[in-house]
């Protein structure tokens, strides 16, 4: 029994930009568990070099939330690296 076919992105493949496009902007997002580790620093030195037409950010997921009564507050915050953000240079 084989398994599911090898998914591959063709980075060189080109798309023709449409005059008057309804949209303008797009988010892609891969959820699936990974077949090997590879840290942040590593991951974005290859979209780097593999990615040269986009700006490359970092992606954070942030939490912020405030427990208790007035005059005994908590405040609780969560900052956590999420993946890299690419947008288009122009």
């Amino acid at each position: 029994m084989t398994g599911p076919p090898k998914f591959q992105i063709d980075l060189n493949e080109q798309f023709p930009t449409l005059q008057n496009a309804p949209i303008v902007e797009a988010v892609i997002q891969f959820i699936a568990p990974p077949t090997k580790t590879i840290e942040p620093h590593s991951l974005r030195k290859i979209l780097e070099e593999k990615c040269t037409g986009y700006k490359i950010s970092d992606q954070v997921q942030f939490e912020a939330g405030l427990t208790g009564l007035p005059g005994n507050m908590e405040v609780r915050q969560k900052t956590e690296w999420d993946g890299f953000c690419l947008h288009e240079r122009r």
